[in-house]
């Protein structure tokens, strides 16, 4: 076990608290790691942070090959991986010292070429994750259906990855790349224990830029539909509905009419017809709805009756 090594992978803008994940990772159990630092700002200021640890295991890249954002930024330490698994940590999040041997445990052990754990939120000390209080084997459709939503510790077989790559012209969107690695392994297993701690503060996290990028957060739902619509159509309508709405909300936040355009299309698929008028009623409600209320409203809905309304679009 201990003779496969693990490349994790993680992307920077340079915060302080690189510090604190690069020193979670070098304190690993499981040692036959590489790291690899891919900073994404043009100035390098991850590079001195980089430079105090002096860790051969440390290997510091700067994008400039994919479009920066988050989703470029991880392409760009995806292509330096020599490992034989693969994960990543954000440069404000630690994990536990167990973490890495853990994952390797179950996955060479069970037979697993995808293991994931779950997650703690630094803020709320709650589950990141969707937990059913139990270890388990999911498949491909339990993703689909919803049944695993959330932040979560993923270790992958890097050859599952192949030449692909998230889509660096959306802001975000791990679940294009991560669906399509879920789908040519049709199953892996989860791990109900906290690897992780997931960092929920700072006005940069990627989630809570979603409005400010909204034109690349539009992306993530018109490519979902694209790629999964399908698939999502056969196994989850109601699945297939929630993207739907999540891409309508952007697409009029970012004025794009020809996402709206192609949203509208979209739900002409839905067969079911009270399922089909929900979604209408939405799409006239946000085209006649100001932007402003919109993204009041979509804040109040996620502080409040979002988890139940996830619940809900789960079969």
């Amino acid at each position: 076990m201990m003779d496969k090594k693990v490349s994790i992978i993680v992307p920077t803008i340079g915060r302080a608290s690189l510090r604190n994940t690069l020193a979670s990772i070098l304190n690993q159990s499981y040692q036959n790691l590489e790291v690899i630092v891919t900073d994404d700002t043009p100035e390098g200021k991850a590079y001195p942070i980089v430079k105090e640890f002096n860790s051969e295991k440390i290997k510091y890249v700067k994008n400039k090959k994919y479009k920066r954002g988050p989703s470029g930024n991880k392409n760009n330490g995806l292509d330096f991986i020599t490992g034989v698994y693969f994960t990543f940590v954000d440069d404000d999040d630690v994990i536990l010292p167990e973490a890495i041997e853990t994952l390797i445990k179950v996955a060479e052990e069970k037979g697993y070429s995808i293991v994931i754990a779950n997650c703690l939120g630094s803020e709320t000390g709650k589950y990141t994750g969707l937990s059913y209080r139990k270890d388990m084997e999911w498949t491909y459709e339990d993703w689909l259906n919803g049944y695993l939503d959330g932040e979560y510790f993923i270790l992958v077989a890097t050859d599952l990855l192949g030449n692909n790559r998230f889509n660096d012209e959306c802001w975000g969107a791990e679940f294009l790349l991560w669906w399509k690695i879920f789908k040519k392994a049709k199953k892996g297993y989860y791990l109900d224990r906290v690897l992780k701690i997931y960092s929920t503060t700072g006005s940069d996290k990627v989630t809570y830029q979603m409005e400010k990028f909204s034109e690349r957060q539009v992306l993530n739902y018109y490519y979902i539909l694209k790629e999964f619509g399908e698939d999502l159509l056969k196994v989850n309508p109601k699945q297939y509905a929630r993207y739907i709405i999540r891409g309508i909300y952007f697409a009029k936040i970012a004025d794009d009419w020809n996402r709206l355009n192609f949203f509208r299309e979209s739900i002409r698929k839905i067969k079911n017809l009270w399922l089909k008028m929900l979604v209408y009623f939405y799409y006239w409600f946000c085209i006649f709805s100001p932007e402003n209320f919109l993204v009041k409203f979509n804040a109040f809905l996620y502080k409040s009756i979002i988890p139940f309304v996830k619940a809900w679009f789960r079969k």
